[in-house]
């Protein structure tokens, strides 16, 4: 009965944080959505004259609103890290309570390195790409122009996000399945053929129509993949040259 109570003050925390936290970015919505619709708008160069609009009366708000919650979600992470590190704690034996220690580092750089590569790089591509549908009428027989719905927008950055955020996570899941001894080192290298074609294909599912973006997608799992890897065989030779040692 401790555990649930204790369970019940913690999620009661995490809820008046969370609704805390997204009362004080629906006051920010205005200037969060300048920030997502910055890789629409800027070509580089200067701001172009492009607009988002609605089409119905409430879209607006309720785009605001989602937006407030998802931005509020992302600003309580920390939080949830902390009260489900603090639940869990007590019931893990040492040596699993410093392998968590150890991911909680890693976890917090392919955050926010997915992060930064989505905004920098995979979302102003995304824009690049649907924008280049654009016509005017020196470069063709009718004008088309671009005029996003700020609902749908908001869609497509606010999942392209919470999509890489959740996949920069996968070497941990690794990690955890080599700690778990359910797969070893050996075994992810003769899979690395499978792995690589499935991280495209999982790029080509998982975003939009170019294949500037799907490529990319492609290349960071890779990255992430190879990186796991490469720490991995530095990890067992440190481990070999220390047991040679104390034999030694």
């Amino acid at each position: 009965m401790y555990h649930l109570t204790e369970l019940r003050y913690r999620l009661a925390y995490l809820l008046i944080g969370y609704v805390t936290a997204v009362i004080t970015a629906y006051f920010f919505s205005e200037e969060l959505l300048y920030i997502i619709a910055k890789p629409l708008l800027y070509d580089g160069n200067s701001l172009e004259e492009r607009r988002l609009i609605y089409t119905n009366i409430t879209e607006a708000f309720t785009t605001q609103i989602i937006l407030a919650l998802y931005v509020g979600l992302y600003i309580i992470i920390p939080n949830i890290i902390y009260q489900a590190w603090s639940f869990l704690k007590p019931g893990l034996y040492f040596n699993e309570q410093k392998f968590l220690k150890k991911t909680l580092g890693p976890s917090i750089i392919l955050f926010a390195l997915g992060l930064f590569l989505t905004f920098s790089v995979l979302i102003p591509a995304i824009c690049k790409f649907f924008v280049g549908f654009e016509t005017n009428l020196e470069d063709g027989a009718i004008q088309i122009q671009l005029e996003a719905k700020i609902s749908e927008y908001v869609f497509i950055v606010t999942y392209t996000i919470f999509l890489i955020s959740i996949l920069s996570q996968y070497p941990l899941i690794i990690l955890s399945l080599i700690y778990l001894e359910v797969i070893d080192f050996e075994w992810l290298v003769k899979q690395r053929k499978f792995f690589i074609l499935g991280f495209f294909i999982l790029g080509a599912m998982c975003t939009p129509p170019d294949i500037l973006s799907q490529i990319f997608l492609a290349l960071l799992l890779i990255t992430f993949y190879e990186g796991t890897l490469i720490s991995l065989l530095a990890y067992k030779n440190y481990s070999n040259s220390l047991q040679q040692c104390y034999n030694g």
